[in-house]
């Protein structure tokens, strides 16, 4: 339940009052209705917000990947800072299990707000005196930044190649099957106002970047596999197309050379923050 909602119904509670005057139920009544209407209309401020950040985003000057042919061609680092944020926030509960500090990773680097958030979950003495030095949190925290902007550049040129070969081969999801998929899915895993607001803010993600997520796993099954001999092709017929900055190289980028995976993973790097040693 959210906060709003509680207040509201503890209004309801009998002998709840303000100052020497009862509360009157039918205006807590009405202050519930109204506080559910904008819970519900969320969803529609959240499309909004959907549209505005299109599939790649917008750059201007700023331009770190850029996939030729695309409809939303470059990748800024506002966007990257944005999914950034998102990404360490969702790596931090599935690697902890618990709602992390914010502050961990962003675009540009901010190091000593890393070292802030670490300070904030590491281990401590028993005169409370923190385990890990500063140089020590300081190298973890250029390990994370690393490892998340490759995570979050990786997704984010994902959604470009599958939003480019929608294009190219007529497919794509609408609005209507956007919120169609989000009200099933919605009521499997977490059926109240309470539990998706609970699970939004334990990854630091806003109601936008999850349908921002699901149109992209719904675009990615309306495409479907590709088959076999055709993979390695389609591949690199896209890493062609797709021109990184030099400092900003990943794996799907044009002129990579490095692994094909993410190593360490946000996580792992994480839990050596959490738990050193």
């Amino acid at each position: 339940m959210s906060p709003h909602r509680a207040r509201l119904r503890k209004l309801l509670e009998p002998g709840v009052s303000f100052g020497n005057r009862p509360t009157h139920s039918l205006f807590a009544r009405l202050a519930l209705k109204i506080v559910s209407r904008i819970i519900r209309s969320s969803v529609a401020c959240a499309a909004i917000c959907l549209s505005l950040l299109t599939f790649g985003g917008c750059a201007g000057n700023d331009t770190v990947v850029h996939v030729d042919g695309a409809k939303n061609a470059s990748i800024g680092n506002s966007t990257v800072d944005h999914w950034m944020r998102s990404m360490v926030g969702a790596d931090f509960r599935e690697a902890i299990g618990v709602q992390g500090p914010s502050g961990f990773a962003s675009e540009p680097a901010d190091y000593s707000r890393c070292i802030d958030a670490a300070k904030l979950v590491g281990p401590r003495s028993f005169f409370n005196q923190l385990r890990p030095g500063r140089p020590y949190l300081e190298r973890t925290c250029r390990a994370l930044y690393r490892s998340v902007k490759a995570q979050a550049l990786d997704f984010l040129i994902a959604v470009q190649w599958a939003q480019l070969e929608g294009v190219e081969r007529g497919v794509k999801v609408t609005d209507a099957e956007l919120k169609r998929a989000f009200q099933q899915t919605r009521k499997r895993r977490y059926p109240t106002e309470g539990d998706l607001h609970r699970y939004l803010a334990e990854r630091q993600w806003s109601l936008a970047d999850l349908l921002y997520r699901l149109k992209h796993e719904l675009l990615l099954k309306r495409l479907g596999p590709i088959s076999g001999a055709d993979t390695g092709e389609a591949n690199a017929r896209m890493v062609a197309r797709t021109r990184c900055a030099a400092h900003d190289l990943v794996p799907g980028c044009s002129g990579y050379r490095g692994p094909a995976a993410i190593s360490p993973s946000p996580g792992a790097i994480l839990r050596r923050l959490v738990k050193p040693g």
